[in-house]
């Protein structure tokens, strides 16, 4: 970096390290300490970072971390007035190897804990994806297959528009909740629906067991025009009162 200082101005930018990025009196601005020699004063307070748009509670909220190297600028050229243009990688730096490619279409935000935004930018392959550090929890948007999923462990929500279909697994248990109204499905085979008016409706409906049917209610009705009741073993009607007709 070229540092030029004539009268009282100081023009092109220089390099700091960030001390501190937080503060009940400075949020949302740096403390750094400037990488030059020859200055009585190296460390800047309250500095402002440039950011692609903000305003009155909106804006992109990205500081950089503590140990970070940024590049500095002076507005108007005054040593009271800098202002951080962006982070620069130091020569010790790793930069994560897989977040590039020849074709330029891979972006990434990753955090220091290692959460992940990324966006494939291939045609007819795009792809937005987050991804928690452990990658258990994600959510992965594809163009090419025309899907949406959202995973959490062995737990998986695909919408699918090119089947126009929803898809619902889980490794021990689905839970459907809306007031008093639940239906329950386990791993284990069970189904549980409870609601205080369940209805099913069709012009055909089919319950079957292959062990045990149970129908049990404080008032139990069937009707229709015709009404087929068959065994193919014995058949048991009983009641404190039984009235056939």
């Amino acid at each position: 970096m070229i540092l030029i200082q004539e009268e009282g101005k100081i023009s092109g930018f220089m390099l700091a390290t960030v001390l501190s990025n937080s503060g009940e009196q400075s949020k949302g601005k740096l403390k750094l300490r400037l990488l030059c020699e020859g200055r009585t004063k190296n460390i800047l307070e309250d500095v402002k970072v440039v950011t692609p748009f903000g305003g009155a509670d909106y804006g992109i909220y990205c500081l950089p971390e503590v140990g970070e190297q940024v590049l500095v600028g002076f507005l108007g050229g005054s040593f009271d007035r800098p202002f951080v243009f962006g982070s620069v990688y130091a020569a010790g730096d790793q930069i994560l190897s897989d977040s590039y490619d020849a074709g330029n279409t891979k972006k990434r935000l990753v955090t220091k804990g290692g959460s992940v935004i990324e966006i494939l930018d291939t045609k007819g392959e795009e792809t937005i994806s987050v991804r928690t550090p452990n990658k258990k929890l994600s959510i992965e948007l594809s163009q090419k297959t025309e899907t949406a999923v959202i995973k959490a462990g062995e737990n998986k929500v695909v919408l699918d528009n090119k089947k126009n279909t929803v898809q619902v697994k889980a490794a021990e248990k689905i839970e459907l909740e809306t007031g008093s109204t639940k239906l329950k499905m386990e791993s284990n085979g069970a189904v549980q629906l409870k609601g205080e008016n369940i209805q099913i409706k069709g012009s055909s409906v089919k319950i079957s067991s292959s062990g045990l049917l149970n129908l049990k209610g404080q008032s139990l009705e069937a009707s229709g025009s015709m009404v087929n009741l068959k065994a193919n073993g014995e058949m048991a009607i009983r009641g404190s009162i039984t009235k056939i007709n």
